[in-house]
């Protein structure tokens, strides 16, 4: 759960800052890059998502509130932010559980 909701999806928040200054520095080919990367995470982190719900799902679990104890013991109950809001809702994230998440920034 950790790795395609926290990891990989604080690669969502932070490209399209990085595209942005390559951008600027004029290197489209880096931009490119970082696009296909980009769009193939949001792709990860809903595979992630799906699996994670499903998971839950079958052990009777709160999706939720289990993350938020998985963030508590595996994260010291901080997550770096920005989210990228908009990515991480095409990823599979509920904008509730974004707003809930954010009290961890």
């Amino acid at each position: 759960a950790l790795v395609p909701r926290v990891m990989e999806a604080r690669g969502l928040d932070v490209t399209p800052g990085l595209m942005n200054k390559f951008s600027q520095i004029g290197d489209q080919t880096a931009v490119d890059i970082l696009q296909v990367i980009y769009q193939e995470e949001i792709g990860h982190v809903a595979i992630g998502n799906r699996w994670y719900l499903y998971c839950c799902d079958q052990a009777e679990l709160n999706a939720q509130t289990t993350f938020q104890l998985l963030i508590d013991e595996y994260f010291g109950g901080k997550l770096r932010g920005p989210f990228n809001r908009p990515a991480r809702l095409a990823a599979g994230f509920e904008t509730d559980e974004l707003d809930e998440l954010e009290r961890y920034l």
